[in-house]
């Protein structure tokens, strides 16, 4: 054992000492030395889930599978602030369950999930399970988890809002909910750190597939973690990590071979140019138009109707997102199969079926600019709110208003700054506007029909809310919930956007990646351990 590593661990081990005195609990001379000679025999002579260094010389000692990641964000799954390392974490840290590509749940550290009642959910957990510094994983340290993921600035905190409370008794937690929600337990996909261990800048002991280790001399990598739980590892051993500027660097490192695999969501939109292979991820956002049915117009259903019967989705994703989004034919994601078959909008534009609709409510003139009005002159002419930094958003509002305008309806676009644009949504200062929507995989999309949460102003759709809180109680089906939204249109959706992961050709995959787990099946991947001819065509 070298000496940097020898003072680094007896700080480490006097800390714990001092921690296990606190608690009223002793560690013999024996155990410690157990779990010194573990990590040695297991990892070797480098500083395991230690402080970020970042005098480190990065890559140093080089593997053939290369991540990049901030060398200026931490590495604490709770707290940092890259898309590069939160998506690191997924291989540091399991997750009581993943959520696959259905948004339904995998079991990884739980092997059983239950809505013991209206309030309450009881996880099993997993027998054997260890961190990768070989101590046990109990019900404590999943209680540690779950308060550090929902403390305020965590990335997780708004996402496990609805719990109040985490116990454990054995191999038993009990996540207590403010609200009921059947849905629930697609939430505790959020990462399990070892109790006290994510203290200053350190990196939090997980128990995941690898371990996170940094060296002078042999650099910042990953190593594969031999205690854990499940045999179904990749044939990747060492994944050397590299600190990148710009995310146009790390799209050509992906071309050229010397980054293998790369996830971003594309809030910054498309790459330029992408000669790498490429799979897409469905990242659950939902692009809608917001309708303000207070509005004496908007407040009848055909003209909502008709508004959303005109829009050419296929052709909006093709034009806005370059096909890296799909249709939406509902207020749900397609890619969960009971909202796919409950759904029954159109993705392609019914015109004529518009018409009509526009028509049987009196919007039967149309003046030279073929243009339609009702017999009291009201014209269909109407402004939609848009962000003016999203170049996106401002393709699709430009397709809508063309789409519209087929139907004999008007629409110009006024573009603000997003904080406007927030402030006057919230105010209900708008007839339409354009936005983004992050589900959580929960599915609850009560915000958007729900008046004074801020982002739905106008009456109260009432059939679709009290499916909703049928929903909740469980005397209703999601299904009823999408039929009442389909009878009252409060607002309208247009489509998902996706997210993208690119890799090198060195790695052959059916990349069934979710935002859950961006390593999702990663023992099914075709990890090539030799170099790669990086000017090999595929």
């Amino acid at each position: 054992m070298n000496l940097r590593f020898f003072i680094r661990f007896a700080a480490c081990l006097l800390t714990a000492a001092m921690l296990l005195c606190i608690c009223g609990c002793s560690a013999t001379d024996s155990t410690l030395e157990e779990r010194e000679q573990l990590i040695e025999e297991l990892y070797g002579s480098v500083e395991l889930a230690g402080a970020v260094d970042d005098t480190t010389e990065n890559n140093a000692t080089t593997s053939n599978f290369v991540l990049p990641y901030s060398r200026s964000d931490n590495i604490n799954p709770y707290s940092c602030e890259s898309t590069l390392n939160a998506t690191l974490s997924d291989l540091l840290y399991d997750q009581l369950i993943a959520v696959n590509s259905e948004f339904e749940a995998e079991m990884v550290m739980a092997i059983q999930i239950e809505r013991t009642s209206s309030r309450l959910i009881t996880v099993t957990m997993r027998d054997g399970l260890v961190f990768s510094d070989g101590t046990e994983v109990t019900g404590a340290d999943v209680k540690y988890s779950f308060n550090a993921a929902r403390a305020e600035g965590s990335r997780y905190a708004a996402q496990l809002a609805n719990f109040t409370n985490c116990s454990s008794a054995g191999n038993l937690v009990y996540f207590r909910m403010a609200e009921p929600d059947p849905r629930a337990y697609m939430l505790l996909d959020f990462p399990i750190i070892k109790a006290n261990t994510d203290y200053g800048t350190s990196v939090p002991i997980g128990s995941g597939r690898y371990v996170y280790t940094a060296d002078i001399e042999k650099g910042t990598f990953l190593v594969r973690n031999k205690l854990w739980y499940s045999t179904n590892t990749s044939n990747v051993e060492r994944i050397s990590l590299v600190s990148m500027p710009t995310n146009e660097s790390i799209f050509h490192s992906v071309e050229i071979g010397t980054v293998s695999y790369y996830y971003t969501d594309l809030r910054d939109g498309e790459p330029s140019r992408l000669n790498a292979k490429y799979g897409t991820v469905d990242i659950n956002n939902l692009i809608y138009i917001g309708v303000n049915t207070t509005d004496p117009r908007l407040t009848q259903f055909p003209v909502r109707e008709a508004i959303s019967l005109t829009l050419d989705r296929e052709e909006i994703i093709t034009n806005a997102y370059a096909g890296r989004a799909y249709a939406a034919t509902g207020p749900l994601t397609t890619s969960w199969p009971i909202a796919a078959s409950a759904q029954s909008g159109f993705t392609l534009a019914e015109t004529q079926m518009a018409v009509s609709a526009l028509n049987e409510a009196g919007y039967v003139n149309l003046d030279s600019s073929y243009i339609r009005s009702d017999s009291n002159s009201n014209r269909l002419h109407f402004t939609m709110l848009v962000n003016e930094s999203n170049a996106q958003h401002i393709v699709v509002a430009e397709r809508v208003a063309a789409h519209l305008k087929n139907a004999g309806i008007q629409l110009d676009i006024v573009r603000l700054p997003y904080v406007d644009l927030r402030t006057r949504i919230a105010a209900g200062d708008y007839q339409l506007y354009l936005a983004e929507y992050a589900l959580y995989n929960n599915m609850d999309f009560s915000d958007l029909f729900t008046p004074d949460r801020g982002l739905y102003y106008g009456l109260s759709p009432a059939t679709t809310i009290d499916a909703w809180n049928r929903y909740l109680s469980g005397d209703a089906e999601i299904a009823d919930v999408i039929e009442g939204f389909e009878s009252e249109l409060p607002f309208i959706p247009v489509c998902y956007r996706l997210g993208m992961v690119c890799f090198s050709r060195s790695l052959s995959a059916n990349m069934d990646v979710t935002e859950s787990d961006f390593f999702l099946h990663m023992s099914l991947w075709d990890v090539a351990l030799a170099d790669a001819d990086s000017t090999t065509e595929e």
